[in-house]
Formats: C-alpha cells, sequence, structure tokens
C-alpha cells in the first residue's frame, strides 16, 4: 500500500506538478493502518471516544505552525490545498476508528461464527468478493485509465473544456482553466467543471475576494467563503 501511495505521488508530481498527490486515500490507508492497531487493544467506548477526537480536532486546534508543508497532511490546517486527492489523517482517520467500532457490533450482533460461515460465490456477490480481494490493482489501474481518456478527450475537443472563456480577462483565464485542469484530474466531467469554474470566479469577484484568492492572502473567515462558494458552484446552485 505504501509502495503505491509513492508510485501515486511520482505519477501525479510528473503529470499535473501544480496540483499532485502528496497524501491522497493511499497514503492515508497506510497510515491509518498503523496507527490504527494500537487502538483493536482497547474497549469500544475508547475506540469511539478516538473516533470523536479525530473528527473534532480539525474545527478545535489551528495554529500557524500548522500550515507549514510537511505539516499539510494532517488536516490540520487553514491553508488551501492544490491536489488531486486530498484525504488528510484528520478528520477521516475518525472513519477508520468508527469502523472498528461498528465492526465489532457486527460482530456481537450477528456473531462470529455466522458471519465466518457466509460465502460469496457467484453472481454480483461473487464479483464484489472478487474486486474486493483485488481493490489495490483496480484502484491503480482505473486512475490513470480515467485520466488518460479525459486527456485525451481534451486534446481532441479542447473546445468543448474551454468554450467561454476567450472573452475572459488576463487573470480570469488562467485561473479558470487551472480550475478545470484540477477538476477534470479529480475525475469529474469537462462541461461541469467548466461551468462550476467559471461560476466560482464570478462569485469571487462579486463577493470582492478576488483579488485575495489570486493572492493567497486570505483569512481564515475569507477562506471559508471561498469554500462555500466552491461548493454552491460544484452543485450548481
Amino acid at each position: 500500500m505504501a509502495g503505491a501511495a509513492v508510485l501515486v505521488t511520482a505519477g501525479t508530481y510528473l503529470f499535473m506538478p501544480d496540483a499532485y498527490v502528496f497524501f491522497g486515500i493511499l497514503h492515508h490507508i497506510a497510515v491509518a493502518t498503523v496507527l490504527a492497531l494500537p487502538f483493536l487493544m482497547l474497549p469500544s467506548l475508547a475506540v469511539a471516544g478516538g473516533a470523536i477526537t479525530a473528527f473534532a480536532l480539525p474545527a478545535l486546534v489551528a495554529h500557524p505552525v500548522l500550515d507549514a508543508d510537511w505539516l499539510l497532511w494532517l488536516g490540520l490546517s487553514d491553508r488551501p490545498i492544490r491536489s488531486g486527492d486530498f484525504v488528510p489523517l484528520f478528520p477521516w482517520f475518525g472513519c477508520v476508528l468508527t469502523g472498528i467500532v461498528a465492526a465489532r457490533a457486527a460482530l456481537s450482533f450477528v456473531g462470529e461464527a455466522r458471519l465466518a460461515a457466509l460465502r460469496a460465490e457467484g453472481g454480483p456477490a461473487g464479483l464484489l468478493a472478487t474486486m474486493g480481494r483485488h481493490s489495490l490493482p483496480i484502484y491503480l489501474i482505473h486512475q490513470p485509465l480515467f485520466i488518460g481518456l479525459l486527456s485525451a478527450w481534451i486534446w481532441l475537443f479542447p473546445a468543448s473544456v474551454h468554450r467561454g472563456t476567450a472573452g475572459a480577462d488576463s487573470q480570469t483565464r488562467p485561473f479558470v482553466e487551472a480550475c478545470i485542469r484540477t477538476c477534470v484530474s479529480n475525475g469529474q466531467e469537462a462541461e461541469l467543471c467548466r461551468e462550476a469554474c467559471e461560476c466560482t470566479a464570478d462569485r469571487l469577484k462579486r463577493d470582492n475576494l478576488w483579488g485575495q484568492a489570486l493572492s493567497g492572502q486570505m483569512s481564515t473567515t475569507e477562506r471559508t467563503r471561498v469554500g462555500e462558494i466552491a461548493r454552491i458552484c460544484t452543485r450548481g446552485e
């Protein structure tokens, strides 16, 4: 898992250095798996408390030192993150701990013997079981496949992505195009990415946040508002 995470970082840095994956889902799984081991020896109540703490930390902990590049993977920074896939340790480690509690509850309710007797053979259940046993290679294959197909589409039909940005000013157009590239690299449809990115640029200007967004010099309140704008535009509201 850790080796695959390194490959993802190297590959994304090569093809999209402005938004490469420095701590994505594979990185998180590799680190969280190790950190979760001590929790397996704790009672469920303590594990649940750890999960709640992990979910709450990003909202409770804030300090300029956490904005350092080498600490961004913790998820405790207010800095905007440019990455094709960012799954920080917090709050998502809370999901891992929640899974431990849920698994214990299932074992207690159903019984370990009955769960062990279940077999997924043939049909959809068998397919899902096979995919589960080979989830890592499936993940590693589907990402470059989808990104390659999307990149080929953009190369063959650039107008479908960049339509509407030709009349943009010298600052708006690079912003929108960079936004589209990042959005498409995350597996979203090119046309939806274009609409969301143009919407974001327009709303940033309307809310007098355009200059701050370009410079990256924003207060915590301004960063929160920029995040809200991006979510609204992504949902098409």
